[in-house]
Formats: C-alpha cells, structure tokens, sequence
C-alpha cells in the first residue's frame, strides 16, 4: 500500500513539473485541503520538485507527459544531491554480488627509514670453565686410529716415498750444482746463393753479371761458471770469405779503404798490402782468431759493481756512438745499477782502440805508432715505461770525440719507440770541425702498428757527410756476398742484418714481420738521399768527396736510391730453420740516363743459422 501511495505522489508530482517557474500562485493551493494527496503536493512543491502551470493550477486529475516526467525526476535528483536529509532509511543488504576480476598490482611504494637500532642487552654471566677429559679424548683417538689404521698406513708409506724422492733430487742439484762449469757454445751460419756482380771490361767499361756464391761463418767456444760469483767466455770464429770493406777519411790522410773488422796502418801514403801483428789488412778467409775473450763477474766489496775484464763487445743505445760489432775490443767494462738505491746506472769501459793497443796513426810511413786508448762511458735512468740515456766518447778510435743521448719509451697497448740522438766533435785524426758545425746522426724506430699476425715498424736515420765514429752502427760489421765490393751497390748484409746508417744519408722505410702458411714473413724498404755532394766516408764517393757515377759537377743523390726485400723463415726439424731472402737494389732515375751501362742489383739467398 505504502509503494502505490509513493507512486501516485511521484505520479501527481510529475504531472505538474511543466509549470513554469515564475508562476505567482502556489500550485498546492489548487489542491482542496480535505484532498488525500494535499500534503504530498505541497511537500514536493516546497523542495522544488514541481512548480505547477503557468496559471498556478496543479491539474491533478490531468495526466503527465513523458517531458513533465523526466523534469520532474531531474528536480528530485538535485534536491536529494542539495538536501541529505530528505533519504530515507537504509534499506536491508542486498546478497553479495559474484566477485571481479583481480586489477593489475600498483607500484611499490618507497622504502620508510630503518628505525633506529635498540639498545644492547646486558652481558650475560660467564660460564663455567669446560672439563676435557682427556681418558675419553684418547679413547676415541685410538677408535679413530684402529678403524682408519689401513689408511693411515698407505698415507705413512707414502710420505716415505716423496721423502725418498726428495732426498734424490736434492742428491741431484747439489751434483749439478758442483759439476757446473764451462759449456761449449756457438753457431753455424750458412748461405747459398745468386747475387748481381759487375766486371770491368776493358772494351765496355763495366758488365753485369750473376755469380753463385756460398758464405760460410762460424763461432765456436766455451762459457760459463768458473765459481759461484766468476763467469768466463772465449769464442773462437772463422769465415771462408774476405772482409768487408768501409771507406775512413780525414784531413791527414784523405780516403782509405778499411777492413770492417782487423785494424790497418791509416797513415799518410800507407797502403793495405799484407796481414801484420797488428792486424794488418784484417781477419782473412779461413782465418781463426779469437772473437771473445772475458772474465764476468760482480764485486762482493764495496762498490759493489759489476765487472767484465778482457776482449768483448759493448754498445750503448741503438749504437749511434758506440757499437763495437765490427770488432771486439780489450779492456774493462764497469757497471753500477741502481745507483744510491734509485734507478739511475752508470757504465763505463776503458781499454784500448786494437787488440794491440796501436794508434792507426804515424804523421809518415815507417814512423813509431804510440798507444791508442779508447774510453766510453754512459749514464742512464729507467722506468717501466721510459727510459733515458746520455753516452760520451771522450778518447775513441785515434783521437775521435763525442757525445749522445737516447730515448725508450712503451706507449699505446705495447708499442714501442727507440731514437738517438749524437754528433761527432772530433774527426779519427783529431781535426776540430771548424769550417761548418759538428757532424749529427739521428735514429729512430716505432711501432707503428701491432696485430695478432702481423707488426709494422717505422725507420728513420740521417747522418751528416762527416759523421763516422770507427766503433758505431754508421760502420757495422757485415761480409761481402760471390765478387761485390761495395762500390757501386751497398753491401747486401750491410742493410739486410744491420739498422741502415751511413754517413751522408737520410734513409727513410720500415719493416713489416707477419704469419703465413706456418713461416715468419719480413718485407723491408728504404728510401735513401743524399744530403750532400761530399761522399768521402762512403765506397760511393772518392778522395775529394765526388761521387761516383756523376757527370760534371757532384750529385747529392744516391746512385742506388730504393732498396726492398722479402724474407721468410720456417721451421724444418728441430732447431733448424731454413731462410729464404730476394733483394734488389734500384737504380736511381738520373744515374741511369747518364750511365746507361748500370743495371739494378739483386740477390737470391738461402741460409740456414743454427745455435748451440
């Protein structure tokens, strides 16, 4: 009952919510008091929910439309939103409804602070001391020993047996140890070959040619431990060819042509006829002479240095200044490391210019020939990474002066530069260089590149016109290969097995060693100019400087300009190695229009070097 009178209100209210809002007249007063609906009307009127006509009549007995409905509904909603109170009670619980899908999980929220830590707890009384009873101790070790006996006894016999075997090896060292003395050591370098040879024909001045050759050179000693502290060595060597040859000039005697390795008489007008005492004319083909010869040791008293006394050989740096390779030089070497505990070493050598301790120099053939000393020496300072060097030659071959310093340094995942830097202050006669400066050399090698396979070397050298220390890398040893002479190409070995330094030169090139088909490849080139038109310390040059090969006025280039090379090396039983090399020599561009009889150079070689 309570529903249908609800609805008929609501019906009623909704009859009359098209009257227009400025109606004056209350609609409810068209509604007779004694009306059942009268205080329904008037309850919707005063929330505003119905409004009546325009004329103020309500028309209860008039049916709504649908537009008066849905007008009637709107005001309702915004009164009970405006007016709480005119709700109703709650109504019951309606049943639960089946339950959603779970939504997605929201985003951790940030971590709180740690709380602040409580405070410790009292210490707790101490206990009481633990009894070991040492009766059940032992009982259960001699269970542990009885149940493992077999065990413990395969582990006693073989403590035994490593004892035993080390009780020999001991037995062993200490026999090695007494026994240790002198070894024989050496080499065997053998090569066989094809190489260009010139011929002076009288008809056509010079013919190229191509002779086979074979070198033959071997080193052959004992060295080792004479006591714990004294070392020894002394090598005997031997080759079947003639030396090579290098050209020396100086204001005394003009050029000469001088052995690489022996010592001749430079005097004025004195000529290489025949092997002397002294040395002569140089180690001859099969001639045996003793190489090395030399005590090694390092002092036990203060200062403790380290001392080699005797024949040997020394270079310092890239032997820019000092590298005696050509030839061994009596005297003593000492050496300071680590000087007042720092990293800075001192090296020194004085002894004589020969093996016989002869000047090269007389002012006349026949005169007396007075000693000839020789000193270096050689302060130097490393690091890891870098290191510094600062060489003098204060008395050198004859009365040859100078001084130098070089560089090494590791850069860039392992590379690696060495240069030098040293100049001559006086000539091998004892001439001051007063006409013009002191005579300069420069070296320099860098890594270029580093691969797995392959590495790239960079080379750089130039010495002045002047420039020629007697004991240097402008004057290495090399030997001759089939009839050259080193006076129209450079000597093979020269450039092939030596840093290419020579005097009146700027060389430029590099080096490329790489892995292929198992060998280690090499590939060589050098660029070479002149700096000059005085060659006099060069085979290419004569007594007044000109060079040869040169028309009209001297030419400051060199007549072979362009060197290359390709080795390879490869392995072909145990501790032999087998090399194969082709070299040529080109040409330089103007010295073949003006000589058209000149060719190229080029060698084929196989050799095979082995150690002992």
């Amino acid at each position: 009952m309570t529903k249908k009178i609800v609805a008929l209100c609501l019906l009623v209210a909704l009859g009359l919510i098209a009257l227009p809002a400025l109606a004056q007249t209350n609609p409810a007063e068209t509604v007779p008091f004694d009306h059942w609906a009268y205080d329904a009307v008037q309850k919707l009127v005063d929330k505003g929910i119905i409004i009546g006509y325009p004329d103020g009549t309500f028309r209860g007995n008039r049916a709504m439309t649908r537009y008066e409905f849905a007008m009637a509904i709107s005001r309702m909603l915004d009164a009970l939103q405006k007016d709480p109170n005119m709700r109703g009670p709650a109504g019951k619980d309606g049943v639960n409804g089946t339950n959603g899908t779970n939504g997605t999980n929201g985003t951790n929220g940030t971590n709180g602070t740690n709380g602040t830590n409580g405070t410790n707890g009292t210490n707790g009384a101490p206990g009481k001391d633990g009894v070991v009873d040492e009766n059940a101790v032992k009982a259960i070790c001699a269970k542990l020993c009885d149940e493992f006996k077999k065990e413990l006894k395969d582990v006693k016999d073989r403590v035994d047996y490593l004892e035993d075997d080390v009780y020999n090896l001991t037995d062993r060292v200490t026999k090695l140890e007494q026994n240790q003395g002198p070894k024989v050591t050496g080499w065997i370098d053998y090569r066989l070959g094809l190489a260009t040879v010139n011929r002076p024909v009288i008809e056509s001045g010079l013919e190229f040619g191509r002779d086979e050759f074979d070198n033959l050179t071997g080193k052959i000693g004992i060295e080792g431990k004479i006591t714990s502290d004294l070392s020894a060595r002394a090598v005997l060597k031997v080759r079947d060819t003639s030396p090579g040859s290098v050209a020396v000039w100086t204001e005394t005697a003009g050029q000469q042509i001088v052995p690489v390795d022996g010592f001749t008489n430079l005097a004025v007008g004195s000529q290489v006829t025949a092997a002397t005492a002294s040395g002569g004319i140089g180690h001859q083909a099969e001639q045996v002479w003793l190489d090395e010869a030399c005590l090694d040791f390092t002092m036990n008293v203060w200062p403790r240095a380290h001392l080699v006394a005797g024949r040997q050989f020394q270079s310092y740096g890239l032997g820019l200044l000092v590298n005696n390779a050509r030839q061994a030089q009596q005297g003593l070497r000492v050496g300071f490391n680590n000087v007042l505990g720092t990293s800075v070493a001192f090296d020194a050598f004085v002894g004589g210019a020969d093996y016989a301790f002869q000047s090269p120099w007389a002012s006349e053939p026949g005169d007396i020939q007075l000693g000839d000393g020789y000193a270096s020496m050689r302060l130097s300072y490393k690091r890891p990474n870098w290191a510094l060097g600062a060489n003098w030659l204060p008395n050198g071959v004859g009365d040859e002066s100078g001084w130098g310093a070089d560089l090494w340094a590791r850069f860039w995942g392992g590379r690696e530069l060495q240069a030098e830097f040293a100049t001559q202050n006086k000539e091998l006669d004892g001439h001051d260089y007063t006409e013009h400066n002191d005579p300069i050399a420069l070296m320099a090698m860098v890594d270029v590149w580093r691969g797995h396979n392959w590495a790239l070397k960079g080379y750089y050298s130039q010495a002045d016109a002047e420039y020629s220390p007697f004991y240097s890398t402008a004057n290495p040893y090399f030997e001759l290969y089939g009839n050259e002479d080193g006076s129209t190409w450079l000597p093979w070995e020269r450039w092939l097995r030596n840093p290419l330094v020579m005097s009146n030169l700027n060389v430029l090139g590099g080096r490329l060693n790489f892995k292929l088909a198992s060998a280690d490849w090499t590939a060589v080139y050098y660029g070479l100019h002149g700096r000059s038109d005085f060659w006099a310390h060069t085979l290419w040059g004569d007594d007044s400087g000109t060079r040869s090969f040169t028309e009209g006025e001297g030419s400051t280039r060199a007549p072979y300009d362009r060197l290359w090379a390709i080795s390879v090396k490869k392995p072909v039983a145990n501790g032999v190695d087998l090399n194969l090399t082709y070299a040529q020599q080109l040409l330089e561009s103007e010295t073949a229009e003006d000589f058209p009889g000149l060719n190229d150079a080029s060698l084929l070689v196989m050799g095979i070097a082995v150690g002992f």
